[in-house]
């Protein structure tokens, strides 16, 4: 039967077998939850614990804490060495674990996300209980990860960009504006000084013309004037054709068709060509340059007028038997060279108004003016000038 008897010195005694029943095994729980190790405290991380072990309640952790201990447990009064446990955290592992006995298991490098551990226990039969353990947590991303940061930082892109844009449209509308405004003024002024040239110069030759004819038509009587009548004559055709000339030059400079430097070239060689005839003085004409050179607006007219006067100071006063008219292109830009084999002169012997008119036109058009010249061994101008770098006008 079930009733068990043994006997000692101080009697008999019966053993009662407890229903097994008695014995009872408790379902796994976490005893604690480590952060690199302890190194962090996880409770930081949650605003409240619960439990008799004190677990953080719905843990979030910054993306740079995802290194996670899970310590657990299970109470087997009967065979608590015998326990079996399986752990799957969800939302990183693909499958449960294989069946452990150590109580604790650790998750490194987490990435930003939602997780739930879950683990399960044998019971004291080696049967896998029912009973889950889970315990959610999160990993937060970084800012720099997060949806409305990388939007945000799209809109600011995007902005920028067309801020960029919009900035350089602006400022080529504004540098066109500029230029524009510049250009007008240039014109402007140069319409201005073209007046005051046509009205000292062919001002000056039509009032010559016209007191020529007064002392002509004066009682018909021009011995008064101390001239002679075919003199007077001679006079007012020369001041005709130096009007006709000059008015012709004028037109030609204000005509944008001639802003080019060939043309500027072969229109200074035609007007010495015509002038150097007169004397009989041999006049040669050479370019190196090829091609077609746009000049700046009002270059042609400050460059033609200083070479105009450079070759009628020439033809008045060198005694030259040679001139030569030369257009080169250089490392550094251009030059238009005339040189003669006359007389020369002395800097301080002559009027220096004629050299100053010329040299404030060459600054006028931005270039270099260059004038060598001895008793006896010719004269040599040269005009420098570089087309690549703007031209700085001085109106």
């Amino acid at each position: 039967g079930e009733e068990k008897y043994f006997g000692l010195v101080d009697g008999i005694y019966e053993y009662k077998n407890p229903p097994r029943e008695q014995y009872k095994s408790f379902s796994p729980h976490l005893t604690d939850i480590q952060i690199y190790y302890g190194d962090y405290d996880a409770k930081l991380y949650a605003d409240s614990v619960t439990g008799f072990f004190k677990i953080p309640f719905e843990m979030e952790l910054p993306p740079n804490r995802n290194h996670i201990t899970f310590q657990f447990n299970k109470v087997d009064k009967l065979s608590p060495k015998s326990v079996y446990y399986k752990y799957f955290l969800e939302g990183f592992d693909k499958h449960w674990s294989k069946p452990i006995t150590n109580n604790q298991v650790t998750y490194s490098s987490l990435p930003p996300g939602t997780y739930t551990f879950k683990l399960v226990s044998t019971d004291r039969k080696g049967a896998w209980g029912d009973q889950v353990l889970a315990y959610s947590f999160v990993v937060n991303t970084p800012f720099y990860q997060k949806v409305s940061f990388i939007l945000s930082v799209i809109i600011l892109l995007a902005g920028l960009i067309t801020l960029f844009f919009y900035l350089r449209v602006r400022n080529r509308v504004h540098k066109m504006l500029e230029q524009e405004r510049i250009r007008l003024e240039e014109q402007e002024s140069l319409r201005k000084e073209i007046a005051r040239d046509f009205h000292d110069e062919m001002g000056n030759q039509l009032t010559r013309i016209i007191n020529y004819v007064s002392l002509l038509n004066l009682n018909g009587n021009s011995e008064k004037s101390g001239l002679k009548q075919s003199e007077l004559y001679k006079k007012v055709e020369d001041s005709a054709k130096y009007l006709y000339a000059g008015t012709r030059d004028f037109i030609w400079a204000i005509d944008p068709v001639n802003d080019e430097l060939s043309k500027l070239f072969l229109h200074i060689r035609d007007f010495g060509e015509k002038l150097f005839e007169e004397k009989d003085i041999q006049f040669r004409a050479n370019s190196n340059f090829s091609g077609i050179k746009k000049l700046p607006y009002g270059f042609s007219r400050e460059a033609n007028l200083i070479f105009k006067e450079v070759m009628t100071n020439a033809f008045k006063h060198s005694g030259a038997k040679n001139i030569s008219l030369s257009l080169n292109s250089t490392d550094h830009g251009y030059e238009i060279i005339l040189e003669d084999d006359g007389k020369g002169f002395v800097f301080s012997e002559i009027d220096a108004n004629g050299l100053i008119n010329i040299r404030e036109r060459a600054n006028r058009i931005g270039a270099i003016l260059r004038i060598s010249s001895k008793p006896d061994n010719g004269t040599k101008v040269i005009l420098s000038f570089d087309l690549v770098k703007p031209t700085k006008h001085a109106y």
